[in-house]
């Protein structure tokens, strides 16, 4: 029967306490109806015998009906305490998961962050290289050129740099 409980969900657990608090106070009911029927009959001493055997046979229904309700009292009682049990169980597997998966997400992340900077570095460094590559390469071509036009050097030196340089 236990098993039964740890295979259960949270909502199926409370379900099923819920219905047996339905259960309880059913039977609850039907204790109180049969006690006002049992006061409304006219108590037949010829079949029972004499009052005092009357009385006896009386409390052994109520006592016996007093133990029924005080034993599946328990029964819920015990039932709730281990759904309880079980609900924190679960409550704290799903927490210690949470944790590691948190962990494992930021360690990623950061592997990830570090590997994404290394790529921008290098990126970014052969950007610079093939710039100052191209950079050269037109400048010898206009150097190349103005030598050709020398008059147009003149017309278009720059102030404060000099063409070639």
């Amino acid at each position: 029967m236990d098993q039964d409980y740890r295979k259960m969900n949270r909502r199926e657990l409370e379900d099923r306490i819920a219905a047996q608090d339905k259960e309880i106070e059913e039977l609850k009911n039907a204790l109180e109806d049969a006690n006002v029927r049992l006061q409304s009959r006219a108590i037949d001493i010829d079949n029972v015998g004499d009052l005092a055997g009357a009385c006896v046979k009386i409390n052994g229904v109520f006592e016996a009906a007093q133990n029924a309700a005080e034993q599946f009292l328990e029964n819920i009682r015990m039932r709730k305490e281990e759904t309880d049990r079980i609900c924190q169980e679960r409550d704290s597997e799903s927490r210690e998961k949470a944790i590691e998966l948190l962990e494992s997400t930021e360690a990623r992340c950061r592997a990830m962050e570090e590997e994404t900077k290394q790529k921008c570095s290098e990126m970014e460094l052969a950007s610079k290289k093939e710039a100052e590559q191209y950079w050269q390469e037109v400048s010898e071509k206009m150097e190349h050129f103005y030598r050709e036009h020398e008059g147009l050097r003149e017309m278009l030196d720059i102030p404060g740099r000099k063409i070639g340089e």
